[in-house]
């Protein structure tokens, strides 16, 4: 009876301490600049991640007490807990010897590499003698490595605290090309002049991590609340998507065509039966249809989901994001049949 006592109270105490979401409790949330994600803006964390995080805390009654920082800062506050937890992390294998993640998926993305321009660069081989800006400590840096050093591509790496800093290298001239993720490219890269490659690798699961052993029960909640959102399709998990990842795409159907083709009809109907203005008018007609084709071309090329068309079971069409997703080609898609 001794020695079970003890035990119990270091069972209770250890609890306590491992477990700090159990009740009203304050969770440190560390936070860096990877917007749409998660950022900081006017001294407040915002973000896809921070909104579900914020659904999650009020469902749990928690405190979150959000720490900004750069991403090396982020991960050394979360090695030596100086926070709890660690939002907006990619899930390796490695990283899993040092950190405890969730097991549900909070988005996935992958790196792209975006070059400046006249460098010349189209493969990894052409990093060959480049100066590559890359984000220290960033988990697509480490798979660059690799994937160079397979090749026997010797570069120079010219590390920074954040992607804006990797876009101002090479808008600058300070690097050759940059590793950035897909999502923070596609929507700041626009504002640099600078070029996009067709260099995509290492797909990815973004996820939330804790230091090792000390809050599994903080995960397991979460993973409960993930799941329930993501099974919804009304759920806030999918608003939170459109108004972070959809609301900004840099192709929107203008309000302009819509009134374009209701006019374009009107004056058919008013030049019918004139020759000369009817050959004219189907000229315009022709135009239009050819503007309209691509522009949804642009609309499907432009998103990063892929699309595909069916008709009678078979595909007949897809968008950029298709082919590169799975690996084959346009004209390899077609006919293949529905699953």
């Amino acid at each position: 009876m001794r020695k079970l006592i003890p035990s119990l109270v270091f069972g209770i105490l250890s609890l306590t301490v491992l477990s700090p979401a159990c009740g009203d409790s304050t969770i440190k949330v560390g936070v860096y600049q990877n917007r749409p994600l998660l950022f900081t803006e006017d001294d407040q964390a915002r973000g896809f991640a921070i909104d579900i995080l914020n659904n999650i805390a009020a469902g749990e009654h928690w405190t979150l007490d959000y720490v900004p920082g750069t991403w090396p800062e982020c991960l050394n506050r979360l090695e030596t807990g100086e926070i709890d937890l660690l939002a907006g992390i990619a899930y390796s294998r490695t990283r899993e010897e040092r950190y405890d993640f969730n097991k549900e998926t909070v988005f996935t993305n992958w790196a792209q590499v975006f070059r400046r321009k006249g460098s010349g660069i189209h493969t990894f081989l052409d990093f060959q003698g480049k100066i590559i800006g890359v984000l220290k400590g960033d988990i697509h840096y480490r798979v660059l490595q690799d994937i160079l050093n397979r090749f026997q591509v010797e570069c120079q790496f010219n590390e920074a605290d954040t992607y804006d800093l990797i876009l101002e290298m090479l808008a600058t001239g300070q690097a050759d090309a940059g590793v950035i993720n897909r999502v923070y490219g596609m929507i700041h890269a626009r504002s640099y002049d600078i070029e996009k490659t067709t260099i995509i690798f290492n797909p990815i699961e973004i996820r939330f991590a804790t230091r090792k052993n000390r809050h599994p029960e903080l995960l397991r909640r979460i993973d409960d609340h993930l799941k329930a959102l993501k099974v919804d399709p009304d759920s806030l998990y999918y608003r939170y998507l459109d108004k972070w990842f959809f609301s900004d795409r840099p192709f929107q159907m203008p309000e302009w065509l819509f009134f374009g083709l209701a006019g374009l009809g009107l004056l058919s109907a008013l030049l019918l039966g004139v020759a000369l203005l009817f050959r004219q008018q189907v000229k315009n007609r022709t135009r239009a249809l050819s503007e309209s084709q691509e522009r949804y071309r642009s609309l499907a090329d432009a998103t990063f989901e892929a699309i595909f068309v069916f008709y009678n079971g078979s595909c007949i069409d897809t968008n950029r994001a298709a082919t590169k997703m799975f690996g084959y080609s346009s004209r390899e898609f077609l006919g293949m049949d529905a699953l």
